[in-house]
């Protein structure tokens, strides 16, 4: 699989297709087989950093040729290679969940935020929906919050401790260095010590700091991403 992302990432893509890539001809969340060079992929408009762009999905035989295209009708553009810490970094400004970190099988999608990923009038049953159906209706008195660590020198990394007040409410799931906020951004399940809801209200009545090489320093919270936080970007038209 590689990922071509970015503002130009669809300009870079009209040079080797003659699919429609507009909003319209491909919108976000769809997919699409087309050619690029001799090669057939598997189109997908999606992405793990939050911007405007494609996955494609590509026979390993013909990965090569695929990435040479990409690359040589790039250079106009300044398209350059990134690799997985990249993805790292702007997927966690951004608070996209990563499997094993911030959803294990200790955490449900209502309480990462994915509720708009299940489908509640689905005819089938599936495993966990009478868990989930009791949360349902339930206070989110646990929920996957996005924290900043306010000190641009400090890094956190995961499983630290969140206090609130000096009490221990949470631990954070994931964290990278934010280019765009200039500090680090972190993912983390806070947990309401009675039962009530993890709200905006309760996150600013709070004082939150984290802990990092055993010393307390400030951390801000936010319900929605730091970056991005109107999802606007992957929906670019131009």
């Amino acid at each position: 699989m590689l990922s071509l992302q970015r503002p130009r990432s669809r300009d870079i893509l009209a040079k080797l297709t003659t699919v429609d890539l507009s909003n319209n001809g491909f919108p976000f969340a769809t997919s699409q087989e087309i050619e690029i060079g001799y090669t057939k992929v598997i189109a997908n408009r999606l992405t793990y950093i939050g911007e405007l762009g494609w996955e494609f999905f590509i026979p390993t035989e013909y990965a090569l040729d695929v990435f040479d295209n990409l690359m040589a009708v790039g250079k106009e553009f300044d398209l350059r290679p990134a690799g997985y810490h990249a993805l790292e970094h702007l997927r966690s400004e951004r608070a996209y969940r990563e499997y094993e970190l911030d959803l294990t099988p200790e955490d449900t999608p209502l309480e990462a935020g994915l509720g708009f990923a299940i489908s509640w009038d689905k005819s089938a049953d599936f495993i966990g929906r009478e868990a989930l159906e009791s949360q349902r209706g339930e206070p989110r008195s646990k929920r996957l919050i996005q924290f900043r660590v306010e000190d641009p020198h400090l890094l956190t990394y995961h499983d630290e401790p969140i206090y609130r007040d000096g009490v221990v409410v949470g631990r954070t799931s994931s964290s990278m260095w934010s280019a765009t906020q200039e500090r680090c951004c972190a993912m983390g399940y806070l947990e309401h010590p009675d039962s009530e809801a993890v709200s905006k209200d309760w996150l600013d009545a709070g004082t939150w700091e984290t802990n990092i090489a055993g010393k307390r320093v400030p951390v801000s919270t936010s319900i929605r991403s730091w970056y991005d936080p109107q999802n606007r970007r992957p929906h670019l038209e131009s």
